[in-house]
């Protein structure tokens, strides 16, 4: 394909025709070529013999040793159960320590006939027929998306990581199924978390605690002083206190009491404004504690009212045994008066436009059912926004019983209304993202494919998966609407490019990137102060604010894939443009900076210029050629290496101390090893060519005194020198990067590992993306109209990982 010249540009239709016709162009002539070649050598003829001679004495049978054994290559794809294990088998032959160096060993022609062969069949799924979607594990919302959720759903800035735990990894992120379970304790914690989050959405009058207006406690028959400043009422007595008003309005009074428990029934308390009953309490605590008890009222005038505080179960059995236990009284501490409240103002915008844009009046509440219908009204705006589906009415029935629960218990709407918003955002249709329809629910019987457990998702739950991909967050009220109306799926260019332009997309640079590029390390690597005590807070913080601005403006500008690779452009603040050597920079604030043709012949540009990329993978007091190369193997280029062997020794980390002088040195010995070279002679190299950045992404010429070696060499001879000469071998095996970015997008939408037979999605992605011109965009969308994202195999749903 004709290479596209180094400028940086959104994706037109005129790229786009352009790249669909070198595409069409090249296709062909592969194909022209493609036919005159013979089908890959079958398994007797080629492979068995070499593995018979080679391998079999070892990976054969039920105790193959590493768990894999050589026959499942006969046929089928059976042996893609073994991918991973198959792809070092590769790495293995070509680095020659397998086999052992104490057995026989094949011809150099022979290891590459077998290397050839089994990547031929590795890359041969067979993606004819109906290809397994797979399914995606029913999984909680990570801490992110939590915090993000209830942001867009409440208005309310919760952050989680003060209460959760931190979330593990799977196939390098934190938003896959196999470890976002709950267990019991979690789920205590987002008990309380629901609560906090419902307290700061819908105020309530018990939670007022200050800016009252203490009155004056009365005295009468049947009350005596308690201590100072309290009253102890008994033989049914009432206590009351006169107050006047500024300003008509809702207001409420706060009583704080105790009691002195006799009998088998608690304390019983009214409270009264002028002549009605307000509410009546039973009081639980006894004389060395104390509650507080809240009733709300609304006045329309200025006149004089009065306060009423009665006890109104009086007991008394003089023959109890002991004394304390004879006499039932109650015990008022202070009463408050708060108002006028408009306590729907100390709510966040989003809540109260949801939850209290209308509210029955105290008297509604205390008497009678007309609150339900305007709770029945605001709940059925809520609900469905918090499940992201639509809900039966069997669902409000549910909230509705339980603020009448509240109700008879003396609780306010408001608190009632609380509880029922802390019900939702506990119940598992809030707290799990997936697809929690069922198989009992009706499907459209042409929805289904023939003979198969294969279906596309529901319209909500594709909603769902789209937002949490692109945003980390809840729906947005037009993928509900779409999703409800049932014509999401033939919106989705549309709803991807909107996506795409939205300010949530930000997150997509700060979780996929974050985890992707390695970045969120930076909160937890800490250089060695001494030999980089230029590395601060801010410093950290400027690092990762470049990484974010940087892969955002490749998504919001839909820039070309290989612009991460190559850009010539990054995003600096003062702070990090002194760090970086370059001038005229000023201030806190990111803007674009170019790269000069010095700068770029520096290393800078594309994600291995990034100062974070480069701190994180370096070691705490120095450079670490072999997690920068690794870096490179399993980002970049989509060729994870597997983990060392064990009892591997680690490089010195004083190099003062290493017998060889250099990192190289250690390096070269490190790699003598035969379980270690398989990996090192290709990572290594990789690594080496970073030299020239030292461990805080700085560009440095020498290191303790000798001059920097980046010369690098991989396995099948291909020569480089420093960073510009890897960005040039990166930019090359463009088709490598574009499948290994591809795989990582992939499962980071999914929230799960791929399998072999992802694979056939994973071609058309790819496909797709180049004939766009490599636009992220083309490759975000070929993703979202990928069988994986929009099907589902309901034979496995519910599966999960042990």
């Amino acid at each position: 394909m004709l290479a596209v010249p180094r400028m940086h540009f959104r994706c037109s239709r005129a790229l786009t025709l352009f790249s669909v016709l070198a595409v069409a162009l090249v296709s062909h002539a592969e194909l022209d070529a493609d036919e005159s070649l013979k089908p890959i050598a079958d398994y007797a003829a080629l492979a068995e013999p070499l593995l018979a001679n080679y391998c079999r004495d070892c990976h054969s049978g039920d105790e193959a040793e590493s768990g894999f054994a050589v026959e499942r290559l006969r046929g089928g794809d059976d042996f893609q159960l073994n991918r991973h294990e198959w792809i070092d088998v590769i790495r293995r032959l070509r680095a020659g320590d397998m086999p052992p160096s104490d057995v026989d060993q094949p011809t150099k022609e022979e290891r590459e006939q077998l290397v050839d062969w089994i990547a031929a069949k590795l890359d041969s799924v067979d993606c004819t027929g109906e290809v397994n979607p797979g399914n995606v594990t029913l999984r909680r919302l990570n801490r992110e998306q939590y915090h993000n959720t209830v942001r867009d759903l409440l208005g309310v800035d919760y952050d989680p990581s003060t209460l959760f735990p931190p979330d593990e990894l799977a196939y390098g992120f934190d938003n896959n199924g196999d470890v976002l379970a709950i267990s019991p304790l979690l789920f205590e914690k987002y008990l309380t978390a629901a609560g906090v989050v419902a307290s700061r959405a819908v105020p309530t009058a018990e939670e007022i605690d200050k800016g009252g207006r203490k009155l004056k406690l009365g005295e009468g028959e049947g009350i005596a002083n308690h201590g100072v400043n309290s009253r102890v009422l008994f033989t049914n007595a009432k206590l009351k206190s006169d107050f006047t008003i500024v300003k008509p309005g809702r207001y409420a009074i706060r009583v704080t009491v105790a009691g002195k428990q006799a009998g088998d029934d608690p304390v019983r308390m009214e409270l009264w404004l002028d002549d009605q009953r307000l509410k009546q309490f039973d009081v639980w605590s006894i004389e060395s504690e104390s509650e507080v008890f809240v009733a709300l009222f609304d006045l329309k005038d200025k006149a004089a009212h009065e306060i009423g505080v009665a006890f109104v179960n009086d007991y008394y059995n003089e023959r109890a045994e002991r004394e304390v236990d004879r006499d039932r009284n109650l015990i008022v501490h202070q009463i408050e008066l708060h108002g006028p409240l408009r306590l729907a103002d100390d709510a966040p915008a989003i809540a109260r436009r949801l939850l209290l844009v209308k509210e029955p009046t105290p008297d509604d509440w205390r008497e009678g059912d007309q609150w339900q219908s305007i709770a029945r009204d605001r709940l059925r705006a809520f609900v469905p926004r918090a499940f992201r589906r639509t809900v039966d009415e069997t669902e409000i029935d549910r909230l509705v019983a339980l603020m009448a629960e509240a109700r008879e218990a003396g609780d306010s709407y408001h608190r009632a209304l609380q509880l029922a918003v802390q019900a939702v955002l506990v119940s598992p249709r809030f707290l799990m993202v997936g697809d929690m329809v069922g198989d009992t629910e009706a499907i459209e019987s042409d929805s289904i494919e023939p003979n198969s457990g294969v279906q596309p998702i529901d319209d909500f739950a594709l909603a769902s998966r789209l937002s949490y991909f692109l945003w980390g967050t809840m729906p947005d009220d037009e993928l509900l609407s779409l999703a409800d109306r049932g014509v999401l799926p033939i919106q989705l260019d549309a709803q991807v490019k909107r996506m795409l332009r939205d300010a949530r997309v930000r997150n997509l640079a700060t979780s996929f990137a974050g985890q992707w590029l390695e970045t969120r390390q930076l909160e937890s690597f800490r250089p060695d102060p001494g030999k980089f005590p230029e590395y601060d807070d801010d410093l950290r913080n400027s690092m990762a604010r470049e990484a974010e601005k940087f892969f955002e403006a490749v998504v919001v500008q839909d820039m070309p894939v290989t612009t991460l690779l190559d850009a010539d452009f990054t995003f600096l603040n003062e702070r990090l443009a002194k760090h970086y050597g370059i001038d005229g920079v000023k201030g806190d604030y990111f803007r674009q900076v170019n790269f000069t043709d010095d700068q770029r012949a520096s290393g800078r540009g594309g994600v291995l210029g990034l100062a974070s990329v480069l701190t994180v993978t370096s070691n705490p007091d120095r450079t670490s050629p072999v997690l920068r190369g690794k870096f490179v193997l399993a980002n970049l280029l989509g060729d994870e290496p597997p983990p060392p062997p064990p009892n591997v020794p680690a490089l010195a980390q004083d190099e003062s101390k290493a017998i060889a002088s250099t990192v190289r040195e250690q390096l070269e010995a490190h790699r003598s090893d035969p379980g270690c070279v398989a990996c090192h002679q290709t990572m290594d190299p990789l690594g080496f060519a970073l030299e020239s950045f030292d461990a805080i992404g700085r560009v440095r010429d020498r290191d303790g005194g000798q001059p920097i070696d980046d010369r690098g060499q991989l396995p099948d001879g291909t020569e480089f020198k420093g960073a510009t000469g890897l960005r040039d071998l990166l930019t090359g095996r463009e088709a490598q990067f574009r499948r290994a970015l591809a795989e990582k997008l992939l499962t980071y939408a999914l929230g799960r590992g791929l399998e072999y037979y992802d694979q056939c999605a994973l071609r058309e992605i790819m496909t797709e993306t180049e004939a766009e011109g490599d636009c992220f965009s083309a490759m975000v969308l070929a993703i979202v109209k990928s069988r994986p994202f929009l099907f589902e195999n309901v034979s496995i749903r519910g599966q999960a990982t042990e």
